[in-house]
């Protein structure tokens, strides 16, 4: 008698092992299933958002081409993503660090930035905080390596803010590939 329970103490070990061996097999398999994909899907960039911020910087750079500290290429919201934005580009004959201040409501509200850290000739400006339906003031200064200054003084207005905005959250909407579009 003693023999008939501990055969089936035994079978129910080797079936229960079994069961935890299948299901530990089959959660590595999903797993390793798991992680290429995710890997795979890491390296998957969208072109179509690459090649277009590709051409519009060639098209950028193209307009910009006899642009100058004292008459820069100005291009508001330049890569059509942030409305209250804008860049200058100019070339200098000499190299120069640049430094903006975009004058604001207070002295509060304005921001002055360093642009870049190294002197250059190529510049490109990202000016950031600018007013909707207002004539922004930027203040650009430029200095030689021997320490000499240039300043220039650039207005201009974002006209049409709010149709931007609708325009740009459509935008976003489409690359999402939503289905549903609400703008209230």
């Amino acid at each position: 008698m003693t023999k008939k329970p501990k055969r089936r103490k035994i079978i129910a070990i080797i079936v229960a092992s079994c069961i935890i061996l299948l299901a530990a097999g089959m959660g590595y398999y999903f797993y390793q299933d798991k992680q290429k994909t995710t890997k795979q899907d890491y390296y998957m960039l969208d072109t179509d958002l690459v090649d277009e911020q590709t051409a519009i910087e060639k098209q950028l750079k193209a307009d910009s081409e006899d642009a100058t500290l004292e008459k820069p290429y100005v291009k508001l919201n330049p890569y059509g993503t942030s409305p209250l934005t804008a860049l200058l580009l100019f070339n200098t004959a000499e190299k120069m660090k640049i430094t903006i201040e975009v004058e604001g409501e207070n002295a509060d509200t304005t921001i002055e930035s360093e642009v870049n850290s190294e002197y250059t000739t190529e510049h490109e400006v990202a000016v950031l905080g600018l007013y909707a339906d207002k004539t922004n003031t930027v203040k650009i200064t430029a200095v030689t390596q021997d320490g000499k200054k240039r300043k220039k003084l650039s207005r201009f207005k974002q006209t049409n803010y709010h149709l931007k905005c609708q325009q740009l959250m459509l935008k976003q909407v489409t690359l999402k590939k939503w289905n549903k579009l609400v703008i209230s």
